[in-house]
């Protein structure tokens, strides 16, 4: 099969098309959305960045509530180079004092309209994630219910992509 065609047991030749439950369909389709990609992502050993129960990434204590907090992501030992466009890993919540959400990002928002990984109370939760880097850097978010609550947060990088 080449170029979007393939050849019938008679030498016909004839468009690609997807069949249900036919493996070579699918490896031809793999072929084409992962080799592009490859080139521009690499996986890591598992760093950890952030987690600010002993300070890891420069930030010590738990999050407050709706309040943004950014640490460095690439440069260093993390393995991120300073080309990366954005990272892979997981987010992970812990010792949280109410319920609520999680929010990870390029941009430091302390009103986040969406979340990265909810959880309730007393409960540790982690959520893989891939995420833009600004400049970077990365920013974290707790958002609860209410204000003065807080969250400690950890996040380990797996891997990164370039342009």
């Amino acid at each position: 099969m080449q170029g979007g065609i393939s050849r019938s047991g008679r030498g016909r030749e004839r468009p690609e098309r997807i069949v249900a439950n036919r493996r070579d369909w699918v490896i031809v389709l793999a072929r084409r959305h992962a080799l592009a990609c490859l080139e521009t992502a690499c996986a890591l050993t598992p760093k950890r960045l952030l987690d600010t129960r002993d300070g890891t990434g420069g930030l010590s204590g738990p999050f407050s509530s709706h309040i943004a907090r950014t640490f460095q992501v690439t440069g260093g030992s993390s393995g991120v180079p300073s080309g990366a466009i954005a990272v892979t890993g997981n987010l992970t919540v812990t010792q949280q004092t109410n319920l609520g959400f999680l929010f990870i990002g390029p941009v430091a928002q302390n009103n986040p309209t969406s979340s990265t990984l909810n959880f309730p109370l007393n409960d540790d939760r982690a959520n893989a994630v891939t995420v833009a880097l600004g400049g970077g850097i990365l920013s974290v978010t707790y958002a609860a219910p209410t204000l003065g609550k807080t969250a400690h947060a950890i996040f380990d990088v797996t891997g990164y992509f370039t342009p």
